[in-house]
């Protein structure tokens, strides 16, 4: 969205940005001289940086303009209160820069003094994201662990996946739909192979016919009650029972 107080704000800042470095070009509100330099992308070099650069704006907050997509730099700016963050087309951004150079020249330091003076010109009319709130931000940094979270898992299963279909395929039939659960986790640590397998005592098919009826009766009585289902809940109940199916659910 466009803020109230576009028109006052205090510093513009166009970023090129690679995996190293950042360049930087600072362009006042006036037409005073632009000033260009680089930093390093390290938070150790970054946010020594930029706190230099609020000290100096003391008119009004902070434009930064950079190519999207950047998540890392729109994650960083946006935990100040006092900064604008525009995040801008690359289409737009190379468009504009190319009215300017037949050529198509170009340098990371000329690209950010270009992505300086287009927000410079134009930030009324560009969408900003204004800096969100404490909380907001804490719940947008959980989310993004969160994902990664689940990506690294989904990484993780589908090499042991991959690498069951090879030596193993009949474990893939028997672990759950999801093949993640701590019980999927401790059936291939028990049994490993086929031939771990096929040596367990003949009570072990009795175990898993029991196993299979019970985890039935416990999904019909979740989905009867609409309640989720609470794999350590029920393990609990295993142990306390005494029953025999602990013994094949790990230490």
């Amino acid at each position: 969205m466009n803020p109230p107080f576009a028109l006052f704000i205090g510093i513009f800042i166009g970023i090129d940005r690679s995996d190293t470095h950042l360049d930087f070009c600072l362009r006042g509100p006036d037409h005073s001289p632009a000033h260009s330099g680089q930093v390093s992308t390290d938070p150790a070099a970054l946010h020594p940086w930029f706190e230099a650069l609020r000290a100096c704006a003391a008119a009004g907050p902070i434009a930064v303009a950079f190519e999207q997509p950047a998540p890392n730099l729109v994650l960083f700016f946006s935990q100040f209160s006092d900064v604008v963050v525009f995040p801008l087309n690359p289409a737009a951004v190379r468009s504009y820069c190319r009215s300017f150079a037949v050529s198509n020249a170009h340098s990371d330091a000329s690209d950010a003094a270009r992505i300086a003076e287009y927000v410079h010109l134009h930030h009324a009319e560009l969408r900003a994201r204004v800096a969100a709130s404490p909380a907001m931000r804490r719940l947008q940094a959980l989310v993004e662990h969160r994902r990664s979270l689940v990506d690294e898992r989904t990484g993780l299963l589908n090499r042991t996946l991959a690498l069951l279909k090879l030596y193993y395929p009949q474990a893939i039939a028997l672990l759950s739909v999801d093949r993640w659960r701590p019980m999927d986790c401790e059936f291939l640590l028990r049994w490993p192979s086929l031939q771990a397998l096929q040596s367990a005592r003949p009570a072990f098919h009795t175990i898993m016919r029991m196993l299979a009826f019970k985890w039935i009766r416990i999904l019909m009585r979740a989905w009867h009650n609409h309640t989720p289902y609470d794999e350590s809940q029920y393990t609990q109940a295993l142990i306390l029972r005494g029953s025999p199916i602990c013994a094949y659910l790990g230490e």
